[in-house]
């Protein structure tokens, strides 16, 4: 991670029930295998009504670092995809 990313984006995150409709968009840009690893990615730490709230597996709370950084996923290498950060307000070209 560069400066600036706080890695708050791996560390908790929620998805909107509704959200998971957008598994089926993401099969047009992502291989099929690379979301199923995506989604076993997720440890559930939180439910709502509307969304759930996760934190990455190999997120590592103590380094602040993922630990499969190098080997990341797609998905993941190429967030915040085509807009800013929610958390550190930076784009990808700034990570």
């Amino acid at each position: 991670m560069s400066g600036g990313c706080t890695g708050k984006c791996c560390e908790d995150f929620c998805i909107a029930n509704s959200r998971f409709e957008d598994i089926e968009k993401w099969t047009v840009q992502y291989p099929l295998s690379e979301i199923a690893d995506v989604m076993t990615m997720l440890i559930v730490i939180g439910h709502r009504e509307d969304h759930d709230r996760y934190t990455c597996r190999y997120w590592n709370p103590r380094t602040r670092l993922c630990t499969i950084y190098n080997t990341r996923p797609d998905m993941c290498r190429q967030y915040p995809y085509d807009t800013t950060c929610e958390y550190c307000r930076l784009r990808l070209n700034q990570l």
